[in-house]
């Protein structure tokens, strides 16, 4: 187990690498961490980033989070020291500044793209990413995440500005994810939210988490904020067949269900239009976007059970983390098919409340896992 490492310096000592034995990817290079040990590493958030480190505490917890492994920011910090990236980095954003024209801002990103498409790894790192992508399993889809430093405080969100690309199987593939996500801070959107918080001083470092693509019945987000209203005492929870990306998009009109905070009664369920699914194809091996058939359109996709324990899951993890959160989960099924779990893909500061939330003075872990012990839906790992 790592307890003591910092990794947000740039490296680890001789003694250090000795003490990484208990990693489930087997680690041939300090830049790689098995997203299961980001829990128990200090200062986790500026290593991996916020949506990494985030996902590594509610590992820590005993809930339910995919497999997968995290390429730190000391490789995009190392990459962006090349003497091409560095020049290429100078040359596009120079003149990029908060009244920069949508042209302007739109022409950052390909630049970067491509000298991200010709930059060499060095071999160490490229056969351990090699080995980590190896250790999921062989044609195993992917879902390859960006996670920055910075990124989705409670003063700041750039939700959905940064890449995620479903679906991703062999290696080859994974490491153009990989080079897509650090493009990702020179998209226009993302150049246009850093300008306006005077954050266009300096590259925006940036991890990438690596994560088996679940599967799942059902998907989408829950709130421990109402959004609209901001009251406290309930939890929104907006649901679609198939891959949550469908709610987080927008492309749906999603179940919308609300459900009270401290004694989990649902408050209301409203059956939505929900137009398309997108779910991983097994046999084209690919993510794909279909029309939801007319019998799914018209019935809830959430059980009263479901519901509660998502509910109860996001509960749990404001708590957990000590202010509102919105939470990406997905239902996915046993190995044969029976009673679904809740698995966590994301949680984020909730920045839409007025006031900072307080911690509940009614948090006891110990409870907590005997109480997700006893539901009839598994709300844990």
């Amino acid at each position: 187990m790592v307890s003591e490492i910092d990794v947000g310096r740039g490296g680890w000592s001789a003694r250090e690498q000795e003490s990484l034995a208990g990693f489930r990817v087997k680690r041939m290079h300090f830049f790689i961490s098995d997203l299961s040990e980001l829990g128990s590493m200090r200062n986790a958030e500026r290593s991996v980033g916020a949506k990494m480190a985030r996902l590594g505490k509610v590992i820590a917890a005993g809930y339910a989070v995919p497999r997968g492994f995290v390429l730190d920011v000391s490789a995009f910090r190392d990459a962006m020291g090349d003497e091409t990236i560095a020049a290429a980095h100078a040359e596009a954003m120079e003149g990029i500044r908060v009244d920069s024209t949508a042209e302007e801002l739109a022409s950052v990103r390909p630049r970067m793209r491509a000298v991200f498409d010709t930059y060499t790894f060095p071999e160490e790192l490229y056969e351990s990413l090699r080995e980590a992508h190896d250790a999921l399993g062989e044609g195993v889809p992917l879902a390859v995440r960006s996670s920055a430093i910075g990124e989705d405080s409670q003063n700041a969100s750039f939700a959905g500005q940064f890449e995620t690309t479903l679906g991703v199987i062999g290696f080859d593939a994974m490491m153009a994810a990989l080079r897509s996500c650090w493009s990702s801070p020179y998209s226009a959107s993302a150049l246009a939210y850093r300008a306006s918080r005077g954050m266009l001083d300096r590259p925006m470092d940036m991890a990438v988490g690596v994560l088996e693509l679940v599967k799942p019945r059902v998907a989408g987000v829950a709130f421990s904020v109402q959004p609209v209203t901001r009251r406290k005492n309930r939890v929104v929870v907006e649901a679609n067949w198939g891959l949550g990306e469908t709610v987080v998009g927008g492309l749906v009109s999603p179940d919308h269900a609300e459900v009270g905070k401290t004694d989990l009664r649902i408050l209301e369920y409203t059956v939505g239009g929900k137009q398309c699914v997108i779910a991983f194809d097994e046999s084209q091996g690919k993510v794909l976007e279909r029309e939801t058939s007319a019998e799914d359109k018209s019935v809830r996709c959430l059980s009263d059970d479901e519901l509660m324990a998502i509910a109860a899951t996001t509960v749990e993890l404001e708590d957990l983390f000590g202010h509102a959160v919105d939470v990406e989960w997905a239902l996915v099924p046993d190995a044969e098919g029976g009673a679904s779990r809740v698995v966590v893909l994301q949680v984020r500061p909730e920045t839409i409340h007025e006031e900072p939330m307080a911690v509940r003075t009614n948090y006891d872990p110990i409870q907590m896992i005997l109480e997700r012990t006893s539901r009839k839906l598994s709300t844990g790992g």
